[in-house]
């Protein structure tokens, strides 16, 4: 039984890495760089800033028989409810 449960474990492990391949898309620097943040405005209504994107990562996500591209940033988080589209979000 245990020798059973060893061998299913490893073939679900081998699928869901197979089917979790991320690679990084390059916007300017061939390694994974985070964003770039600069204030260039700030008042009491708005702050206004630049971002600087180097390049992105993309994991194929396979549910069911449809596949599906996930993007996301270095050192950001996501954000956004089950359904909805993943938001990059950097923390401070």
């Amino acid at each position: 039984m245990v020798k059973k449960f060893t061998l299913g474990m490893a073939a679900l492990l081998l699928s869901t890495a197979i089917s979790a391949q991320t690679s990084w898309v390059n916007f300017g620097r061939s390694q994974p760089t985070a964003p770039e943040f600069t204030v260039t405005n700030s008042t009491d209504h708005s702050v206004v800033f630049t971002m600087n994107v180097y390049g992105m990562f993309v994991e194929s996500k396979n549910e069911g028989s449809q596949t599906y591209k996930r993007l996301s940033l270095p050192e950001c988080n996501r954000a956004g409810e089950i359904g909805t589209p993943e938001i990059p979000v950097v923390l401070s």
